[in-house]
Order: C-alpha cells, then sequence, then structure tokens
C-alpha cells in the first residue's frame, strides 16, 4: 500500500477586494463586454494547455516521474550548506583503496592500483569476495580536511587536498611501494633470494572522466604531444602554471569545461611509465581494463612474462581513460598533482617541484601546534606536512573528548578511539546516479528514480561500501562531534533525497560501481519501506549540545540555521512516519512490509527495522504492534518539540509536535500497548506462537536442477494467537534507551535485573541481542540465513543503552547507584573487548560473538563500531 499523502492546508488567494469584484467589474461581466469574454477565453484556452501538456507527460512518463520532475525542482538544502568549508576533492570513493575525486557529478576518478611481485594483476579495491580484505598492520586514515592516508599490500598512500578555488594545484597524492620484506621460497635453499620478476613490482595509476569528459597523456618521449595540447590550452584560453606541462602529464576537460592538469614525478629519473590511453575506461572496473590490455600485450608477443607493459598507444580519438605504469624494485615513490587550469587566472611561482609551497598550508578545523621538534627536521615539505597534519588531528581528538581524563581509558584504548575515528572519516564517499524504485510490493513494476547526489559515510568499505539510513545516524553522532560542517553537509544530503511524500530510501545504491556491490535482491527501494530515523539520533545530540553550552556561538548560530533550513523537509519526513507506519491502534505503529506468507523463514524478518532478523510476530498481520517503532516515533516527536522550541518555525507545528511529544511520553501509553505483566517487560504484539518446526524437502529451481529447501510448519497443537512476542532481547531495550522509563521506579529496576542477567543479555563483553532463553537464540533463518541479531554483541544498540544509563544514573532516588554500576561495568566491558580485539587482530568488526567476544562479521567495519569513541567518553 503506497505511503499516504501528508494534507496540506491550501488556503485559497483573494485577488479582488473584499466582497468580490467591484460594482463597474460585475457590470462587465454581467454584461459580456468583448474585452472580458476575450479575457476569459484567454485564460481558459491557456489553462486547458496547461492540463493537456500535464496529461500528456503523466501519460507519457507516468505520475511517478512527474512526481519526481516537481520534487527535483525544489531548492536544495545542500546549496544553503555548501560553502566551500569541506573540502571539494578527497578519497571520496570507499570502495577503493587509494582514489580521488571530487564532490560533483562530473569529476575525473583518478587511482593508484599496484601488484607485488609477478603477475599481472593488479589491486586497488578492498574486497572480501575477491580475497583483497586488509591484513593486520594495514592502515587508512583521515582527518575529514584533506589529509588521506592507506597503507595495505606493501604500499603506502598519502594525499593532501589543497585550497584551488582560484586556481592552481587541487591535490597531491605519494605511493610508496615499501621494502619488501626478502624471504627464501620454499626448497630455494638458504641463502638464495628469489627471482627478481618476484621482487619487482608494477604500479599503475589511472584517470577517468565517465561523465562526458576527455583525458590525454601529455609526453615527452617520441610520443611527444606537448605542442598539441599547448595550442589546444591556447585555443581555449587557458593558463598552465610554469613547468606542470612536464615529461609526463595528463590533460583533461569535463564535460562541463573546466580544464585540469596531473603532473606526476618518481624518486628515481629511470622510472618512466609506458601510458595508454582508450574510450572504454570506467572507474567501477578499470583494472579489470588495464589487465585486459595487459593479457593483450601479453598475447601479442606470445608469452605472459613480468616485463609486458601497456602499449604507449591512443586507442581512440577522445578518449576518456588513461592508464600510467610503472615497473620497478621497491622501494620506491611516485608522486602525482592535480593542477586547476582556469582561463584568465593569473598563476605566479615554479609548481614544477611537487613537493613545494607545502609549508604554510592551513586546512580548517585543523589548529596550528608546536611542530618545531618532531617536523621541523624533515626536509621534505610534502613528509613535513603529513607531520604536521598528524600531530594536528591526535592534538584536537586529546582537546575534544579527553579520553586520557577517564578512569580506565588507557593510552592504548586512546590509540585505538583515534583509529575509529580516522577510519569513519576515511570512509566517506560520494556517489551519484539513480536508485531502482518500487511504489508497491503487491503490484509489479520498477522504475528508476530521479538523479540524485549523496556525501556520506559508510559502514564498511569492503562490504557494504554505500550508503544506509539508519546508519548513517549513529554515524553522525561521531562525525558532528568532530566537524561540524561535515555533519551539516551530510545531513542536507540525506534530507534532500526526500521525495515529495517525505520517503527517503533506506539504502542508497547510487551509480554503476555502488550497484556492482549489491546483491539483486536488495538493489530496489520500496517506498512503502521505513528504516528507523536514527538521523534525529545525531539532531537531538547537537541540541544537547547547545543546551549545555558546549559549542561555541558560531557553531551554535550555524546549526540554529540549518534546522530552520531544513524544518519543512524533517516535518514532511515524520509525518510520512506517522500516516505510513501507523498501527492498528491510536498511537501505535508497526514497520510496514514484513512478508505474511512465506514458508521459508522461521521467523519472517523485518529489515526495514535494521534489526534483520530479531525474532517478531510469528505471523505477520495488520495488528502487530512494534515497540522498537513506537520508541523512535516518541524520539521524532520529542526532538521535533525541542526544534521547534530552538528555531523560528509555525506556531501550528510546534504546538502539534509538542502534542505528540507529551502523548507518546505518557507512562500510561506505552503500558497500555506493549507492556507484558507475564514477563514484567516491554514487548512486541501480535500474532504469534513459538511451536514451529522446520523440515527439508526437495523442488525444482528455477534452472530445473533438484533443490534442498527448509521450510517451517507450525505444530497443531499450539497455533498461532495474538500475544505479547516472548523473545527478551534488544527490542525490548528501546524504552531505557529513548528515556522514556521513570529513573526510580519498580519497572526501571526490573528491567536492571533482567539486563543484567547472564541468563539473557549480560556478557563479559557487552549485551547480547538476544536471550540466551529465546527459543531462537542462535538459531539458522533459513538454510543458508545464518543467525545476525540473534545473540551477536552489536555496538550501535550497546552504545544507546550506556548513553541512556548515564542520563539515569544522575537523577538522584533509589536506583541510581544500580544503575551508576551498570553503567561503568558495561562500558568497560566494551572499551576493553573492542581494544583487545583491534589489538589482537587490527580491525574494527561488524559484530562481536557473546561466547568469546570475538569479531565477526565485516571487516574492517568503520561504520558503528565507532562509537566506542563516545562510548569510552561517557562518564557519569
Amino acid at each position: 500500500m503506497d505511503p499516504r499523502r501528508r494534507k496540506r492546508d491550501n488556503e485559497r488567494l483573494q485577488t479582488g477586494p473584499p466582497g468580490g469584484l467591484d460594482p463597474k467589474d460585475r457590470l462587465g461581466k454581467k454584461q459580456g463586454s468583448p474585452r472580458s469574454n476575450q479575457t476569459w477565453w484567454k485564460g481558459a484556452w491557456a489553462a486547458a494547455a496547461a492540463l493537456a501538456v500535464l496529461v500528456a507527460i503523466t501519460w507519457m512518463y507516468g505520475w511517478d516521474q512527474w512526481h519526481m520532475w516537481i520534487t527535483t525542482k525544489q531548492p536544495t538544502l545542500v546549496s544553503l550548506v555548501e560553502d566551500g568549508t569541506v573540502p571539494m576533492h578527497g578519497a571520496f570513493r570507499p570502495s577503493a583503496l587509494a582514489s580521488m575525486r571530487a564532490r560533483t557529478k562530473t569529476s575525473p576518478i583518478a587511482a593508484f592500483a599496484w601488484r607485488r611481485g609477478g603477475g599481472s594483476d593488479l589491486r586497488t579495491a578492498f574486497d572480501l569476495a575477491h580475497d583483497a580484505k586488509f591484513e593486520k598492520g594495514d592502515e587508512m586514515f583521515s582527518d575529514g580536511s584533506g589529509y588521506h592516508m592507506h597503507e595495505a599490500q606493501g604500499a603506502r598512500i598519502d594525499a593532501l587536498v589543497e585550497d584551488a578555488r582560484n586556481g592552481g594545484r587541487v591535490w597531491t597524492m605519494r605511493l610508496q611501494m615499501l621494502e619488501p620484506q626478502v624471504e627464501s621460497p620454499e626448497g630455494a635453499g638458504e641463502g638464495k633470494t628469489p627471482p627478481m620478476e618476484n621482487m619487482l613490482s608494477r604500479v599503475v595509476f589511472y584517470i577517468t572522466d565517465e561523465a562526458g569528459g576527455e583525458v590525454f597523456p601529455v609526453r615527452a618521449d617520441k610520443h611527444d604531444n606537448r605542442k598539441l595540447i599547448e595550442e589546444k590550452l591556447h585555443q581555449l584560453e587557458d593558463e598552465v602554471p610554469d613547468g606542470v606541462l612536464g615529461d609526463v602529464s595528463i590533460y583533461g576537460k569535463t564535460s562541463d569545461r573546466k580544464s585540469w592538469l596531473l603532473q606526476t614525478s618518481t624518486s628515481s629519473v629511470s622510472l618512466y611509465p609506458q601510458f595508454w590511453a582508450t574510450c572504454s575506461g570506467a572507474s567501477y572496473n578499470a583494472t579489470q581494463v588495464v589487465a585486459r590490455r595487459l593479457w593483450m600485450v601479453a598475447a601479442e608477443r606470445g608469452d605472459g612474462r613480468f616485463e609486458v607493459r601497456l602499449p604507449n598507444r591512443t586507442s581512440c580519438s577522445r578518449p576518456n581513460f588513461v592508464a600510467l605504469e610503472w615497473i620497478a624494485l621497491p622501494p620506491f615513490n611516485i608522486t602525482v598533482s592535480m593542477f586547476q587550469v582556469t582561463g584568465g587566472t593569473s598563476y605566479t611561482g615554479n609548481h614544477s617541484s611537487i613537493s613545494e609551497n607545502f609549508e604554510d598550508q592551513k586546512y580548517d578545523g585543523m589548529a596550528a601546534i608546536d611542530t618545531s621538534d618532531q617536523c621541523a627536521a624533515i626536509e621534505d615539505p610534502f613528509e613535513a606536512q603529513l607531520c604536521i597534519r598528524q600531530g594536528a588531528f591526535t592534538a584536537r581528538f586529546r582537546r575534544l573528548f579527553q579520553l586520557h581524563e577517564r578512569p580506565g581509558i588507557g593510552e592504548v584504548a586512546e590509540r585505538v578511539a583515534r583509529k575509529a575515528l580516522s577510519q569513519l572519516l576515511a570512509g566517506m564517499g560520494y556517489f551519484y546516479g539513480h536508485s531502482l524504485i518500487s511504489r508497491s510490493r503487491q503490484v509489479p513494476g520498477v522504475q528508476q528514480g530521479p538523479e540524485s547526489e549523496l556525501f556520506t559515510a559508510v559502514p564498511a568499505r569492503g562490504t557494504f561500501p554505500h550508503g544506509f539510513l539508519w546508519d548513517e545516524g549513529f554515524h553522525q553522532l561521531v562525525i558532528a562531534r568532530w566537524s561540524g560542517p561535515t555533519s551539516r553537509l551530510i545531513l542536507a544530503h540525506w534530507l534532500d533525497l526526500m521525495d515529495a511524500n517525505g520517503w527517503i530510501p533506506r539504502e542508497q545504491i547510487l551509480g554503476t560501481e555502488a550497484r556492482q556491490r549489491v546483491p539483486p535482491e536488495f538493489v530496489v527501494q520500496y517506498s512503502t519501506d521505513a528504516n528507523p530515523p536514527a538521523l534525529l539520533l545525531a539532531v537531538e545530540e547537537v541540541l544537547d549540545r547547545m543546551d549545555a553550552g558546549a559549542l561555541d556561538q558560531s557553531e551554535t548560530n550555524a546549526w540554529r540555521s540549518f534546522f530552520s533550513a531544513a524544518w519543512p523537509k524533517l516535518v514532511l519526513w515524520v509525518n510520512w512516519y506517522k500516516a505510513s507506519q501507523a498501527g492498528p491502534l491510536p498511537m501505535s505503529f508497526q514497520w510496514k512490509g514484513r512478508d505474511p506468507i512465506t514458508n521459508e523463514e522461521l521467523n519472517p524478518k523485518t529489515l526495514m527495522s535494521g534489526l534483520d532478523d530479531y525474532p517478531r510476530a510469528s505471523h505477520p498481520d495488520d495488528n502487530e504492534r512494534h515497540l522498537d517503532l513506537f520508541c523512535w516515533m516518541a524520539l521524532a516527536y520529542r526532538v521535533m518539540a525541542r526544534l521547534a522550541n530552538t528555531c523560528s518555525v509555525p506556531e501550528n507545528d510546534r504546538i502539534s509536535f509538542e502534542k505528540l511529544r507529551d502523548a507518546m511520553s505518557d507512562f500510561s501509553l506505552l503500558r497500555k500497548l506493549h507492556f507484558d505483566e507475564q514477563l514484567e517487560t516491554f514487548s512486541d504484539y501480535g500474532k504469534h506462537t513459538d511451536s514451529l518446526v522446520q523440515r527439508e524437502i526437495e523442488t525444482i529451481g528455477g534452472n530445473g536442477a533438484v533443490e534442498t529447501v527448509r521450510i517451517r510448519e507450525t505444530v497443531a497443537s499450539d497455533p498461532p494467537s495474538y500475544r505479547f512476542v516472548p523473545h527478551y532481547g534488544y527490542v525490548n531495550l528501546f524504552p531505557i534507551m529513548f528515556k522514556l522509563l521513570d529513573a526510580n521506579s519498580e519497572v526501571m529496576r526490573r528491567q536492571l535485573e533482567m539486563l543484567r542477567s547472564e541468563d539473557h543479555l549480560w556478557t563479559s563483553f557487552g549485551l547480547r541481542s538476544l536471550s540466551k532463553s529465546s527459543t531462537l537464540y542462535q538459531k539458522h533463518n533459513t538454510m543458508h540465513d545464518p543467525p545476525y541479531w540473534r545473540g551477536a554483541i552489536w555496538i550501535n544498540i550497546n552504545y544507546l543503552v550506556v548513553k541512556a544509563l548515564e542520563y539515569y544514573a544522575r537523577i538522584p532516588g533509589p536506583n541510581q547507584k544500580l544503575i551508576a554500576q551498570t553503567h561503568y561495568e558495561l562500558k568497560m566491558a566494551l572499551v576493553n573487548n573492542v581494544v583487545e580485539q583491534y589489538t589482537k587482530d587490527g580491525f574494527f568488526y561488524e559484530q562481536y560473538n557473546d561466547e568469546t567476544g570475538g569479531g565477526q562479521g565485516a571487516h574492517p567495519f568503520t561504520g558503528w563500531t565507532t562509537l566506542i569513541v563516545l562510548i569510552m567518553e561517557s562518564k557519569v
């Protein structure tokens, strides 16, 4: 069922004086004067023409396309927030290890790929499916202000972004192939070294323009084409920085006629690259394109030796892809700088030396620090600037979070926290493209959404390198603490994705590269499906800091301006949840979209809730009431009421949200809808039975082959009936997490006692997601669907509990001591385990095992597991 539209109050506009037409006009109309008749007919024809155009467009493209066209014409929040504070360029391609691009759809995309040892395979993306994952000791780092560093597979890449709004150098990347640890191959005998070709490294740098631009290699050898490029630049009246059009350069022009140049340099004059230019390059398969070219060269030569090189050839008249290739014995380094070429801009100085002019760089958000001892002795200005940026990051981190002052947080924990923050920032990316949307699960049909852009953090660069709505709310809790401008820009991007009904797709799979990494069954987004409005968690955290005076006046004003601009979209968004996810009783809510007829899942999933396979009512129908969504709506109304009293908003909006806040804060309503008197806890309600069995049957698959599937059956002696769902776990904690309980009530004490029970959720490593007493604890949902939210420890939910306990522990009363004790013990259990696992493996994980504490699932998981920073900071 399509989400109901938000009702709008349309006021009639009176264009004439009170009472309607004046006497002369009435007389003229009554008499039907020729002038009035002509005016009437002109208006009628104009209205008919407009209606015909609307009908034609609707008939040709469908109402949804017309609806989306209208939506895209509205002013964007991004256009209001974008002020140049957040770097326009960066490593904004999460699925690639060493790549640079701008936050624009016409940006060229550049990257390094490399391989140590023999063979033509290249490495750029770290992908679990391709066995190119991180290893212990590998690093990724970003300060969120233009410095990026990655170290993996024997190479280190540093990138610095510069302010080039007036022309000049935009960014510099330096790849260092590190000296290999030479080991004698098996059977080689002691003292023998491996063959030379097994010690050589192949490095490829490529740049591609997928938006209709051109890319040309600039050569000074026998393929010299510098004169041609200079003539082209002269015709365009573009000025070039002195010395940039050097021995090895690349020239390009974007589809919106912005020219740029790349200059390369190496640590040795003997390192001179081969090149190849083609028209078929794309960022999502760039390494495969280069590898195929190498294989073709090898086939032409009749061998597959390592020294097979790119062919020094341009394969078409207007290439959009250029690759440069070096082969050498490490250690060596290759440096690439991009220059913005702007017509009429006057450049001063000589930029032929890439390491020049870094000494005086100033970066927003990075306060200057005393580097006289540590960094001043470094001769290379580029390396010195890296030292300064790393030192500035550490100093600012200590000043903001003050973890060294928290009991139980030592130097090792603080170092792990810094890595967590830097890895979250390193996972920010820019995406552009279309979502695939279906308006109903019942009516087939998929359409392409409007062109959209998104700047966002991602959960895991190797496994989930695109945007997730509810994940992003948790990401912004951390990012907003580090950089208000970055957080406002990301929030603006997400809110601009909203359609005219107020719906935001829960997964943002924009562009070919993003779509290549997502299983087909998850690509289509259904406009009836919600996702937790977790962005409001970050909004409430900002409001708390504003109220506490923790933000300076400029940041406070910036956030107030942003919230005022975002208010109409936030109202539309919250009202969409209110209308589309309404439950069977007043003020009740349910996640729409659960499968009511499947017999292949032991408990039908609720992907919309973010908790996927967490046990709900076994037989979904329209009478379900979901506790977690009730609490999300209570949070939404509370935040909207606070915003209404912080910003300048219509009085009717303020009154409306205050009434909704008060209603949802009424404990009697929560108790009526969700309190299970028998279990003495808050629960979901629906048609449910625990008497389910699974058995395997053979069936004929789509390809005609016999397949074994597992189906569920209900035991006849215990048919499903309407009841509170008896499974105890994370969902039952939502009233605590969202501060809906009286801190010193008996109900609160009972919830704490259950939470602390090792038979239920308490472990030495944090709170498990499902009680050990549950019949679905660690149970597969299908034959090929292992348990996900059925026992594992998840940091995002544990964070919400820790922060709620921090709040409750400040309220005097009989439960205060127990709450404070629970807060500290839970906090330290989480901190100690995450730090231990990171120290042991070098990764942050998607989830942690509730029996051993070991990391499991996606890794490195640079998303909400980085909330460990804020958990360390928490205090009572």
